[in-house]
């Protein structure tokens, strides 16, 4: 992944309330294909969790 990417990444925390995120599957494995997606696992600030539609915009 990209420095670039990686900033943006960081900024998404920040601005959603992001405690903790972790990167899983095959490209925490580094056995990743082109087309593999990002697989992140997040822990939200407490009692800073997300509403339904709120998460929804953090998805895209």
């Amino acid at each position: 992944m990209d420095e670039s990417a990686i900033e943006k990444i960081k900024v998404i925390f920040v601005e959603n309330d992001i405690e903790y995120a972790a990167i899983f599957g095959s490209r925490a494995r580094g056995d990743n294909r082109p087309d593999s997606d990002l697989d992140i696992l997040i822990r939200f600030k407490k009692d800073k969790e997300p509403g339904f539609f709120r998460y929804l915009g953090i998805e895209e």
